[in-house]
């Protein structure tokens, strides 16, 4: 979902890229992920043997489940459904290695990992690794524009409203390898997919106290589109 057009005309509108200074990785989960360290993407995630695909879903799943942990079983379920168990058992744990010499370069031992840790019989992406990505930067620029708008501050939450669309590529880990399919993404898909409805609806109604009505109606257009047809409030805003 890339900006729209009328959200940039005669404003000025922050892009949708991370600060520059950032310690840790930065990731673009809202559309096709995108992982960068030190400003260079990353692009072959499983090493020498492990498949790439299987070790960036594996990402993608601690990604997600970052505060809840993954489980084997679990990861064997999205990534390896048609092998056995003993096979999908050995096809995680040669993955998750890779991994994890991909986030750590040098490493040794993957029991050394600092970044994908195992306890609890669950293996945790540590959060400090991440230093910033744009799933926090929207609900973020969201909560500035809605506090924005009820102090009066009109303009400003435009603006805030308008980065947040900016950071809204498309929908939550689009077009990501096995993970991306799976059911165990839908719930946080539909949550943001609802995030970026009501942004759209907030930023008309903003649009609205601005007096520039042809904005406002686009973007309860838009809302409608983004629910099937389905959001009372960009039909009554229109």
């Amino acid at each position: 979902c890339a900006l729209p057009a009328l959200f940039a005309r005669s404003h000025s509108v922050p892009e949708p890229t991370a600060p520059e200074q950032v310690r840790g990785l930065k990731v673009y989960a809202l559309g096709p992920l995108r992982v960068e360290r030190d400003g260079t993407a990353i692009e072959r995630w499983g090493g020498d043997k492990a498949g790439t695909y299987q070790a960036e879903a594996l990402f993608a799943f601690l990604f997600d489940r970052r505060g809840r942990g993954l489980t084997k079983d679990e990861a064997s379920e999205v990534v390896w459904p048609d092998l056995d168990l003993e096979k999908a058992d050995m096809a995680f744990h040669r993955t998750i290695s890779g991994l994890r010499r991909t986030l750590e370069p040098g490493l040794r031992r993957g029991n050394e990992s600092t970044m994908v840790t195992y306890h609890h019989e669950r293996y945790w992406l540590n959060p400090a690794v991440v230093g910033w990505c744009d799933v926090e930067a929207f609900g973020a620029a969201i909560e500035r524009g809605h506090t924005q708008a009820r102090q009066g501050d009109f303009e400003t939450a435009r603006a805030s409203f308008v980065q947040a669309m900016s950071l809204y590529r498309g929908e939550y880990l689009d077009d990501c390898p096995f993970f991306g399919d799976s059911s165990y993404v839908e719930p946080r898909r539909n949550e943001l997919r609802d995030q970026q409805r009501d942004t759209l609806v907030a930023l008309g109604s903003v649009y609205e106290q601005l007096g520039q009505v042809g904005e406002a109606a686009s973007c309860y257009r838009k809302a409608l589109a983004a629910s099937d047809g389905d959001c009372p409030r960009a039909e009554e805003g229109l």
